[in-house]
């Protein structure tokens, strides 16, 4: 049976993305006859996809930035925040967010044991992924603070998912240092936090996985802190929109060796 682009990614300068070389992959292990391609679009473009979707033959879909927030200003009866996996069915769209489970499995390569001691987790940023990870940290946090350098968009979200919130500026800086999780959702690359505003016990994520290590983590490091990039997070996400789009289980033998090769895959690429 021939290739069909069947999956894709849509976003803006994405050029960087390892999901093609996540999703294909899993297309060979699995012996499936499909293909993943990188959909490039500009906003101004971005609703005209998916006004003309037929010509794509498509029936799996990753959002990435800027447009996981922009999905429920398209189709209203979306009741998600961020969606970044879409499963189309008959030109029906199924909505869907990995990145929350995506984190939460990261986090548990780290430690095995910190989520169900119920840490404080602040994030820097609130944008789009940030609803689905707040959703999925809820579960196990103490607190959640949200630190925005626009302060309303911050409350915003904050309200609604009933977490702290303040505004990202010098005099708040400090606050990071007593939280147990500190990720930084800010897509900006040169963002740095001074180092005495870490500690050796915390977990300091970075949600960006290029560069693989971001001066923010290289700092974060010299504190002593456990830190890590956001390539687990792709990868674990990656993998359960796989099984979305596809409804099928991935067994838990097969799921750490599709990590373990799709990591050393992308770290050597």
């Amino acid at each position: 049976m021939p290739l069909k682009t069947l999956f894709g990614i849509i976003g803006h300068n994405i050029s960087y993305t390892l999901s093609p070389a996540i999703y294909n992959y899993l297309f060979i292990y699995y012996s499936l006859p499909y293909n993943y391609n990188t959909f490039d679009i500009r906003r101004e473009q971005f609703h005209n996809f998916f006004n003309n979707l037929n010509k794509y033959n498509l029936v799996g879909l990753n959002i990435t930035n800027p447009y996981k927030s922009e999905i429920k200003r398209i189709f209203p009866d979306c009741q998600l925040d961020s969606v970044n996996t879409i499963r189309i069915e008959n030109g029906n769209f199924v909505f869907y967010s990995t990145d929350g489970l995506g984190l939460i499995k990261a986090i548990r390569q780290i430690d095995k044991k910190v989520l169900y001691n119920h840490p404080k987790v602040i994030i820097l940023g609130a944008g789009g992924v940030v609803p689905s990870i707040i959703i999925a940290l809820k579960t196990f946090a103490k607190s959640i603070l949200i630190l925005n350098r626009t302060f309303v968009k911050a409350k915003i979200l904050a309200e609604k998912y009933n977490v702290n919130s303040l505004q990202l500026v010098k005099r708040n800086m400090h606050l990071i240092k007593i939280h147990d999780i500190v990720i930084n959702a800010i897509s900006e690359k040169n963002f740095v936090v001074e180092r005495n505003y870490f500690t050796h016990s915390q977990i300091v994520i970075d949600l960006k996985y290029y560069p693989q290590r971001t001066e923010f983590l290289k700092v974060a490091e010299q504190s002593g802190a456990k830190i890590q990039n956001g390539l687990p997070m792709l990868i674990h996400q990656a993998i359960e929109a796989f099984c979305f789009w596809l409804k099928i289980r991935v067994l838990d033998s097969d799921y750490q060796k599709l990590f373990d090769t799709v990591i050393t895959m992308s770290l050597s690429s």
